[in-house]
């Protein structure tokens, strides 16, 4: 996919795809484009298991984590291959996700309480019983968002 921008100061924004009209990438950008056009954001996504896809709302989704440079979507403690890397999750933060750890990115949603350890680091404890550390290099942004948003 190629993606050109033309700056133009004083119009409205216009959007024009060049490409097949049944392709599941330009389906997919349109639906997108409209979902965003009326002011909702997509709320679901897809997530793999082995051969099979699954579409789930966001509002599933526990906590993103990253290992060998493989993203897993964690719901009700089931993995789940995702298409995002990591950075790319990060943008989900209008659907309650925060980057806890540089592999971990949390649903705030789901967090039942925070605790601070001797070293500096939080545990934060979700709904589920799972335990998640909050690094010290993210308790600022962290407390910022969570400040913001609830």
């Amino acid at each position: 996919m190629k993606i050109n921008i033309e700056v133009k100061m004083d119009s409205e924004t216009e959007i024009l795809i060049k490409g097949d009209p049944s392709s599941s990438e330009v389906v997919d950008l349109i639906s997108y484009i409209n979902e965003y056009n009326s002011g909702n954001a997509p709320n679901k996504i897809m997530l793999k298991d082995g051969e099979k896809s699954f579409i789930k709302d966001f509002d599933d989704i526990w906590y993103f984590e990253s290992s060998s440079n493989k993203l897993k979507a964690i719901v009700d403690n089931l993995f789940y291959s995702c298409k995002y890397k990591l950075y790319e999750v990060e943008d989900f933060k209008d659907r309650g996700f925060i980057r806890i750890s540089k592999s971990t990115i949390v649903n705030v949603n789901k967090i039942d309480f925070i605790e601070m350890e001797f070293s500096g680091n939080y545990i934060i404890t979700l709904k589920n019983d799972k335990r998640l550390v909050l690094s010290r290099k993210y308790v600022k942004e962290f407390k910022k968002y969570v400040e913001e948003v609830l």
